[in-house]
Parts: structure tokens; sequence; C-alpha cells
């Protein structure tokens, strides 16, 4: 049996316990993402915006909303990532209290 859940929810979640350990921190990358994306005219302007390097072919190749979901992704994965990484250290330091 498979239970229906939202897409984001993992997401949802992981923004909001990051709120929790750094107030503004969702704001902040939500701003740095819409001033460095939202607003490029180009694919090239996106990645002097962001310091990037060479662009895999696929995105070489593909649109300007693909390059921007591309990257969205990736911040979407590192953060949540990142952040599961800082709570397994923060238990850890308390376990060892």
């Amino acid at each position: 049996m498979w239970q229906a859940v939202d897409d984001l929810a993992y997401y949802s979640v992981i923004t909001a316990s990051a709120e929790r350990a750094v107030p503004g921190c969702p704001a902040a990358v939500r701003d740095v993402l819409s001033s460095s994306l939202a607003s490029a005219a180009s694919k090239d302007e996106i990645t002097s915006n962001l310091d990037l390097c060479e662009l895999p072919l696929y995105l070489q190749e593909g649109s300007l909303h693909l390059l921007v979901d591309e990257i969205k992704m990736i911040v979407m994965y590192t953060c949540a990532y990142l952040f599961m990484f800082l709570l397994f250290c923060l238990t850890c330091v308390q376990l060892r209290r």
C-alpha cells in the first residue's frame, strides 16, 4: 500500500528546522536565489552571477528555465543534506556530554 505524501513536504520540514536553528536563513537563501536567478536574462548571466564553471552539455543545450530549475534542485538537496548532517553532529555532541 502506498502512502500519498506531498513531494515538497520533506523540504518544508527542513526549512522550518533551519529557521528555528538559524533565524532568517531560509529567507536569505531565497533572496540570494531570487536575485541571482529570477532576474537573470540569460544562462551566461546566471553562470557569471553564481561563478559557475562550464555547464554540462544538457544544460548548455537546454533552456534558461531548465538551468534555473536545476540550480534550485541542487540548492534544495544540498541545504537539506547539510542541515541533516549538522543536526547529526549536534546530536553526537549532546550524546558525548
